[in-house]
């Protein structure tokens, strides 16, 4: 009787919609983006997966805990060191999931990863003319 109960608990939530991404999108500078989007309902997903695809396939297959990542109506998630992208050009999608079961997938988002202009004004580039010298007390 229990397990009838907590399978008609969990019919009763419906799966979760479609999330709607915000960013990256265009050409960022950026090899470790914070990935945003706008929840579908802030209580129907628990978990998000995000999948970002380059020219050699997914490279970054990631499901995020909601209440970890997720304010009152948007979310966000920064890749780690280990997920950092190289130049090139990418999608990003993600769906919600819930005890119900896996909502759509969001359309590919593309977006370009340009780190060549990265250091072309910095030091590394021989370019010291923005730094300063402090002295020490």
């Amino acid at each position: 009787m229990m397990a009838n109960a907590f399978r008609d608990g969990l019919l009763a939530v419906p799966i979760p919609g479609l999330p709607q991404p915000i960013a990256p999108t265009g050409t960022i500078d950026q090899d470790r983006p914070a990935f945003t989007w706008d929840q579908e309902s802030p209580d129907r997903a628990t978990r998000y997966q995000l999948i970002v695809e380059g020219s050699s396939g997914v490279v970054v297959d990631r499901w995020i805990e909601a209440h970890n990542r997720c304010g009152i109506f948007n979310c966000s998630y920064t890749l780690s060191v280990a997920e950092a992208l190289t130049s090139g050009d990418y999608v990003w999608r993600l769906r919600g999931r819930n005890p119900a079961g896996l909502g759509p997938w969001t359309a590919d988002v593309p977006f370009t990863v340009d780190l060549d202009g990265l250091f072309a004004d910095g030091f590394e580039s021989g370019d010291t003319s923005a730094w300063s010298e402090q002295q020490l007390p």
